[in-house]
Order: C-alpha cells, then sequence, then structure tokens
C-alpha cells in the first residue's frame, strides 16, 4: 500500500511540474526581449545583415489588439533610431534581418503614448498588448544608407 501510494504521490508531482513549466511565459512560442517585447519568427533570413541603428526599412504590417484590426496590411517606411521606449519598435526591428516575416507584441499603453499620442488609452485587461505582424520587404543598412547618400551628394556636386 506504501508503495502504491509512493508512485501516485511521484506521478502526481510529476503531472503539476509539466503543467507548470509547459504553461510557463505569458505567450507560447515567443520569445521575450530584454527590453520587454516579444516577437517569434516565421521567416528569419539570417543569410542577409541583421539591421542596425540608422538602417532604412521597408515593412508590410498588420496592427491589431486581440480583437480588433487598427492597421490590415499597411506598407511602411522606418529609419531606425534610438528607442523612444524601452521595448519599442526601434528595439524590435534591430533583431530583424531582410525578407523576415515575424509577430510582435508591444505593451499597447506605451505604443500607443509614444506612437499615437494618446495619453488616456486605457484598454480592458484583454488588451493590454498590441500585436504587429511584420514583413521586411526591403532594408538597408545604415552603411548602405551612407553610401547612397554620398554618392547623390556627389552626383548633385
Amino acid at each position: 500500500m506504501k508503495n502504491l501510494f509512493s508512485k501516485i504521490a511521484l506521478m502526481t508531482m510529476t503531472m503539476v511540474l509539466v503543467i507548470t513549466f509547459a504553461s510557463c511565459g505569458k505567450h507560447k512560442g515567443f520569445t521575450k526581449d530584454e527590453t520587454g517585447f516579444y516577437y517569434k519568427f516565421y521567416v528569419e533570413n539570417t543569410d542577409s545583415a541583421k539591421l542596425d541603428k540608422g538602417s532604412y526599412v521597408v515593412f508590410t504590417h498588420r496592427l491589431y489588439t486581440v480583437d480588433t484590426v487598427l492597421f490590415e496590411d499597411y506598407p511602411m517606411e522606418w529609419m531606425i533610431q534610438d528607442p523612444v521606449f524601452a521595448g519599442d519598435l526601434n528595439d524590435a526591428l534591430l533583431h530583424l534581418h531582410n525578407g523576415d516575416s515575424v509577430t510582435l507584441i508591444f505593451n499597447a499603453d506605451s505604443f500607443a503614448h509614444y506612437y499615437f499620442g494618446m495619453d488616456d488609452f486605457q484598454p480592458d485587461l484583454k488588451e493590454r498588448e498590441i500585436y504587429i505582424d511584420l514583413k521586411v520587404v526591403a532594408a538597408f543598412t545604415s552603411a548602405q544608407v551612407l553610401e547612397m547618400q554620398q554618392k547623390r551628394n556627389e552626383e548633385m556636386a
């Protein structure tokens, strides 16, 4: 009887540990960056140079909350600069390469405040995050941008 009880107790503890560790993490399948945003790659083009500060990026994106699409298949051009808040879009773009496809998750309050100027953005509990499905269509590193600017200046002189 004692042996049976020990086996049941061991199986129960094992199941509790498995369930606990399996449910760890706020967003399953996503990686949390040290600055606070989450990301998940669908296509990662590691053959291309990683973007850096000063890179010029052209991407399409879908911006949404859990129940509302804010922008659908919206093209955008972006120059990566210093972050406006820890874990912002600039931080996220530094993880990407030309041709990458990724989903990003940001804090909704900070994102709405810094990117949309909404100081009183108070979503309900289920909408505390903003999601972006992003596809990098074209990208130029800061060195490539500088080279293009120098060529343009020489042509104009």
